[in-house]
């Protein structure tokens, strides 16, 4: 369930028209990997320097192409990170360039105020299509299911879930 090529490189060049590379989680074939060319701004930073800290393995080498890479390999998630500022309009851009085969969440950044973080992925890979459809391929579709999530991208999994539950600072 990622997005396709051409709505990937949709979104990245609805993107690319604030100056801010973002990030690509995608598949290659063989592996998960985390992409990134520049590090904008504070948020950018934070982000990679956080899957540094703790040697996220997914985390490629800086990438000069990310558009390329778009194109090349499964994207399974976009992220990109704006001031708060431009994130309405962004995430609009976003949406009319993607159409409606991907979901696009914006949240506030709580980590970096003043910022907001946009996430760009396909429908399907939301958690609340994907649950479903892995607990009827593990043949567990009755299975009383309890949810914990603290993000926006969470939201549709607690719609299948018979319990679920979030932090007090959940964004």
């Amino acid at each position: 369930n990622t997005l396709a090529a051409d709505e990937a490189c949709a979104a990245m060049e609805a993107i690319a028209e604030t100056g801010i590379d973002p990030v690509l989680t995608t598949w290659d074939g063989t592996r998960d990997r985390v992409h990134f060319r520049d590090l904008a701004n504070e948020s950018m930073s934070f982000y990679i320097a956080e899957k540094q800290a703790y040697r996220d393995e997914r985390l490629a080498p800086r990438c000069k192409d990310l558009l390329a890479i778009a194109g090349r390999e499964q994207v399974a998630q976009i992220a990109v990170f704006v001031p708060d500022a431009e994130a309405s309009g962004l995430t609009h851009a976003i949406e009319q360039a993607v159409g409606p085969q991907a979901i696009v969440h914006c949240q506030d950044n709580s980590y970096c105020p003043g910022s907001a973080e946009i996430l760009v992925q396909h429908r399907l890979a939301e958690k609340g299509a994907a649950i479903p459809a892995l607990l009827e391929a593990c043949d567990a579709a009755d299975a009383h299911l309890i949810a914990w999530g603290d993000n926006l991208n969470d939201l549709s999994m607690f719609g299948v879930a018979a319990h679920s539950s979030a932090p007090a600072n959940a964004h």
